[in-house]
């Protein structure tokens, strides 16, 4: 069964192999930032446990991944269930949140209280979602920013959903224009939007993905 979907679906190999490498990346994080810190003897007992709390649940992610490859369920429609949008983001989120609590960013997620049943770009979704987010954190890192907030809101009616990430600080023009110019490459004006408001001491990035007619497999 997993061999013919991945004959019939090469779009499917490629978000599979993209969900896989995130679980991946996500683990070597943890265990390059552990390393690093053991020898600079900064790595606490209790640091080092939530370092492998964090490495266990990417494992059984990826273990569950593997898994769906025997399964008729991997065939999952685009919109299937409505919590689908916000479980994107909040997948996304969970990648990073040993680089949020460790840069004590404070996080504040507002998500619209009812997700209308819509079909959506997930795979898009889900890479410039991935860079937009990494992108805040590198700036906090970089710029060892204190008390740094994240705020991601959703707005969504029948036609198109709309994910702002908004910071309590600025980030160059020049650091992010790179990044947006990319993350645009992966829409087309059927699939959505992507831009950036700079304000004083602050930015919003805004992407708008719009509803698209299911054709069989998400993508």
């Amino acid at each position: 069964m997993a061999r013919l979907m991945h004959q019939e679906n090469p779009q499917y190999i490629e978000k599979l192999i993209h969900e896989l490498n995130q679980s991946m990346t996500a683990i070597k994080a943890y265990v390059g930032g552990c390393e690093l810190r053991l020898e600079k003897k900064g790595l606490s007992a209790e640091q080092m446990l939530n370092a492998l709390q964090k490495i266990n649940q990417h494992v059984e992610l990826l273990k569950n991944k593997i898994y769906s490859l025997q399964e008729p369920t991997t065939q999952k429609k685009l919109g299937e269930r409505p919590a689908i949008f916000h479980d994107i983001i909040t997948e996304i989120i969970s990648l990073y949140s040993y680089e949020i609590e460790h840069n004590n960013i404070r996080l504040v997620v507002n998500f619209q209280d009812e997700c209308p049943d819509f079909h959506i770009p997930q795979l898009q979704l889900k890479h410039i979602l991935f860079r937009l987010l990494k992108q805040c954190i590198t700036v906090v890192e970089k710029n060892k920013i204190h008390k740094a907030t994240l705020e991601i809101q959703t707005d969504m009616d029948k036609n198109k959903a709309k994910i702002m990430i908004k910071s309590n600080f600025l980030i160059q023009e020049e650091e992010f224009e790179k990044e947006l110019t990319y993350c645009r490459t992966l829409l087309d004006r059927e699939s959505g939007t992507l831009f950036a408001e700079l304000f004083a001491n602050s930015i919003s990035f805004q992407l708008i993905v719009f509803h698209q007619e299911y054709k069989g497999y998400a993508f």
